[in-house]
């Protein structure tokens, strides 16, 4: 016989509702500010490679990889995945 508590949806339903919302401020800030250039120019893959070799990282690998929002490490290759419209873009929200 299973039980089902009601009090389950009052513990799951704030994560659930923050978890929505949190996406969506993500992804409207991200549009609003890829329309905004920065003043250095440099795309969000020369960003990186900037933030690496001034902390002195060797040996990572920056890639384009498809999808939005979908930037991500892989420690086990030493790869760093910046989405497509990252990679190439000098926006603020690319860097």
């Amino acid at each position: 016989m299973m039980f089902f508590d009601p009090l389950y949806f009052v513990i799951i339903l704030p994560g659930l509702l923050f978890s929505l919302w949190a996406s969506f401020k993500t992804k409207s800030n991200f549009k609003k500010y890829s329309r905004v250039q920065s003043a250095s120019g440099l795309t969000g893959e020369q960003a990186a490679q900037r933030l690496l070799n001034t902390a002195g990282i060797q040996g990572v690998k920056i890639v384009r990889t498809p999808g939005i929002l979908s930037d991500h490490y892989d420690p086990s290759n030493k790869i760093l995945a910046l989405s497509e419209n990252v990679f190439g873009s000098t926006s603020i929200a690319a860097i």
